[in-house]
């Protein structure tokens, strides 16, 4: 997705691929970098991307393509190194790092001819990044995010960023659902079968699955069930018969689920109108 209304990189951070392409070696280079690396493996690794920014101490740089740098940093989170010599041409790599250097976010962008995109946001296990240094850094990079592989649900989720529908980025209040899930068993076969559909809902006030009182916490999940039952009643699914299959039935506990874009929009619309005291008409299908 481009920016729709002007253009994208405004601060021009995204460009300039040769200055960050991998760093060409002899093949004896390479053979004596391998044995120094198992000689030596907790040896450090000096750091040699360039710092582009520094965001309430963090700091944005952007690595050189293969460099050990990167591959380790990938793998400081639990991520498996992977090979970003592909495309060196249109690609850039950009890493967020906390005050000791450490790794927090790693955002990999390609220019696959519509413009550059974030292909893939990978934030680093167990770290804690404000979002708004988050959207500061996005503003800087001023880059979409792609859907093709999650990097626009993982911002979404994670720092509640959105690319805007007229371009850049902005942080939203985040918007949940409740989730209820209905499921039915093929017991014709070991280990048994099973066919699982989730119904969504919209909360409604003073109907807290989270409430700390027991009670109604309880009733609140009561009421969600019953819902979940009239809105699956409307699906066709749930009218067929399946050979081998038990009758459907809801499992576990109502839950929260988080919205990510704006994909559900018309289901959500549709339920909050029905909702309302005066809708008119029978429930829409």
């Amino acid at each position: 997705m481009a920016r729709r209304n002007g253009p994208t990189n405004r601060n021009g951070l995204v460009g300039a691929h040769a200055e960050f392409a991998p760093v060409k070696r002899t093949m004896s280079e390479i053979v004596s970098l391998i044995v120094e690396r198992k000689r030596n493996p907790d040896a450090p690794v000096a750091r040699i991307s360039t710092e582009v920014a520094r965001i309430e101490g963090y700091s944005l740089v952007r690595y050189r393509l293969e460099s050990e740098e990167l591959q380790r940093d990938l793998a400081a989170g639990g991520n498996t190194p992977h090979s970003t010599s592909d495309y060196a041409d249109i690609r850039a790599v950009f890493g967020v790092l906390d005050g000791d250097e450490r790794p927090q976010l790693v955002l990999d962008i390609i220019d696959d001819g519509d413009g550059p995109q974030i292909s893939f946001a990978i934030p680093m296990p167990g770290t804690e990044l404000p979002a708004e240094v988050v959207l500061d850094i996005l503003d800087r990079i001023d880059v979409p995010a792609s859907w093709r592989c999650g990097a626009d649900s993982t911002l979404a989720d994670l720092y509640d960023a959105h690319w805007a529908a007229d371009g850049g980025w902005e942080r939203q209040e985040p918007r949940h659902l409740v989730k209820v899930e209905f499921e039915r068993t093929c017991f014709a076969t070991r280990p048994t079968m099973r066919e699982a559909v989730d119904v969504f809902l919209v909360p409604q006030a003073g109907r807290d699955i989270a409430d700390p009182d027991p009670d109604k916490a309880y009733w609140a999940k009561d009421f969600y069930r019953r819902e979940a039952w009239a809105e699956f009643g409307d699906m066709p699914r749930s009218g067929e018969v399946r050979a081998g299959f038990s009758s459907w039935t809801t499992t576990g506990e109502p839950e929260m689920v988080k919205v990510l874009n704006g994909a559900l929009d018309r289901d959500i619309a549709r339920q909050t109108a029905a909702a309302e005291p005066d809708a008119p008409g029978p429930r829409a299908s």
